[in-house]
C-alpha cells in the first residue's frame, strides 16, 4: 500500500522494495492499518470479529450477544495487579481481559501508538469501546501518535453509538524535544477536544494516576 510505487520512488531518487515502501508491517507501525495476519483466511475471521462488534449502520444499536461469563466472577488476583509505587509499570492488557466479558476483548492498532491499548470488548454482551494507558510504554504516558490513535477510536466509538470505559493510569503528555518534534501539544489537545465534544455515555475506572486528566461528565 503506497501512494506511488517503487519505479516512481526510484525515479525521484531513493531505490527501495515494495515491502520497504509500503509493506504490513511498515503500514502497522504508522497506524495506517489496524492488524497484521499470517493470511487472507486470517484477514477474513478478524474482519468479521471486527464487524460482530458494530451495529449494521450508523444510528441503530449493536446486536447484544449471549454472555455466560458469570455476573459474580471474581478474580482475587486484581487486587494486587497495580503496584503501590507509581513508577512501576504493569500489564495492562490481563486486567482488561479480567474485567471486561471473558474472551471479549478485540484489539485494535497494536502496532503503534504503545502507550495507549485502544479495543473493542463487551460487558454482559453490549460492546463498548475501550481505552486503556500501558505504563510498560513510555510509561502511560500520551505520545503523538498515541493520541490520534485515541481520537480514532473515540470517533468510531461516537459514530457507532458506543460507550466508552477508560482505565485511567493517565502521566500526562510526552515531554521532551522529540516529543515537541513529533507535534504531541496538537495532537493531544486534538484527542482532548475529542473527548469532551463526544456525547456517548463513558465510564472512568481510575487505576492509578490521572495527571491533567478530567473524566467527561
Amino acid at each position: 500500500m503506497f501512494t506511488a510505487g517503487p519505479p516512481v520512488v526510484e525515479a525521484a531518487g531513493e531505490k527501495v522494495t515494495a515491502d520497504q515502501l509500503g509493506g504490513a508491517d511498515l503500514h502497522a507501525g504508522t497506524g495506517s492499518v489496524d492488524d497484521v495476519v499470517e493470511s487472507e483466511a486470517d484477514a477474513f475471521a478478524r474482519t468479521r470479529r471486527f464487524l460482530s462488534y458494530l451495529p449494521d449502520r450508523a444510528g441503530t444499536q449493536p446486536a447484544r450477544v449471549a454472555c455466560d461469563d458469570p455476573v459474580d466472577r471474581a478474580e482475587a488476583w486484581l487486587d494486587g495487579a497495580i503496584p503501590r509505587d507509581r513508577r512501576w509499570p504493569y500489564e495492562v492488557r490481563p486486567i482488561l481481559e479480567a474485567i471486561l466479558d471473558r474472551g471479549s476483548v478485540f484489539e485494535i492498532g497494536r502496532a503503534w501508538g504503545k502507550s495507549i491499548v485502544t479495543a473493542l470488548a463487551r460487558l454482559d454482551g453490549r460492546t463498548v469501546a475501550v481505552l486503556a494507558s500501558d505504563p510498560g510504554q513510555m510509561g502511560g504516558t500520551w505520545t503523538a501518535a498515541a493520541s490520534r490513535k485515541m481520537a480514532r477510536l473515540v470517533e468510531l466509538a461516537e459514530t457507532f453509538r458506543l460507550p466508552v470505559v477508560h482505565f485511567v493510569d493517565v502521566g500526562g503528555f510526552t515531554i521532551g524535544s522529540q516529543a515537541e518534534k513529533a507535534g504531541t501539544i496538537r495532537d493531544g489537545t486534538r484527542a482532548i477536544a475529542t473527548i469532551y465534544q463526544s456525547t456517548v455515555p463513558w465510564c472512568a475506572v481510575i487505576l492509578r494516576r490521572a495527571f491533567a486528566w478530567r473524566a467527561p461528565v
